[in-house]
């Protein structure tokens, strides 16, 4: 049901977008609200629909199911994962309520995302909203990699897994591999705009790599 409810307010604003591009010098909208509309609809489609859908909805019931486990390893931790997905999904959208939505695309270009193009706290709720779905992703990908390592029926070696459950782990190992850089370089995000550090710019460039951000920032520090 969260999800659907996210999957229609995603839909309402590609509506507008939409009504808004139907004519040349369309005044439906204000650019700013555009942006606004722009950056939401992606980020919610993308990590409160498509995501969620995939990992912890149908996962969690087919997965279960083709390697003969009566659940996933940690019941609890799902419950855990989903609370935290809706909590993140809410407080994205409560920026709406303030007038303050993320509007810098996304993406996220490190460029759009600077204080100096983006002065209002509108990209810290996108940053500390993804931070908190991330938590979520984190927590469902490791509990899916434990519930297919080692709670598979008996005889079910790795050889003999479905290839759909081969996929599944497959996608939860990524998720443990490239969510912690994602965290990182959010994390570096928010200190430049609420700490006013500079680790995605030096000397002047905008730096896309998180981590090459962070080893400039430690060596002219």
């Amino acid at each position: 049901m969260a999800t659907l409810f996210f999957f229609v307010v995603g839909g309402i604003e590609a509506l507008l977008i939409r009504m808004q591009l139907t004519f040349p010098d369309g005044h439906l909208i204000s650019a700013y609200t555009y942006n606004q509309l722009f950056t939401m609809h992606g980020t919610t489609m993308i990590f409160l629909v498509v995501m969620p859908v995939g990992m912890g909805f149908f996962l969690n019931f087919v997965t279960p199911l083709l390697i003969g486990a009566r659940d996933v390893a940690f019941p609890r931790l799902n419950a855990f994962s989903f609370w935290v997905f809706l909590a993140g999904g809410l407080f994205l959208n409560f920026s709406f309520l303030r007038a303050v939505a993320p509007n810098a695309g996304w993406f996220g270009y490190a460029n759009l995302t600077e204080r100096f193009y983006s002065p209002g706290p509108n990209i810290d709720y996108w940053v500390i909203g993804l931070l908190i779905l991330g938590i979520s992703s984190v927590v469902s990908g490791m509990n899916f990699f434990v519930t297919m390592v080692n709670m598979r029926a008996e005889g079910m070696t790795f050889m003999r897994m479905p290839l759909f459950i081969w996929s599944v782990l497959t996608a939860s190992v990524l998720i443990l591999v490239a969510f912690p850089a994602l965290t990182v370089g959010l994390t570096l995000l928010l200190f430049d705009s609420m700490v006013r550090r500079s680790f995605l710019r030096h000397r002047g460039r905008f730096h896309a790599d998180p981590v090459a951000a962070f080893v400039l920032a430690i060596r002219s520090s």
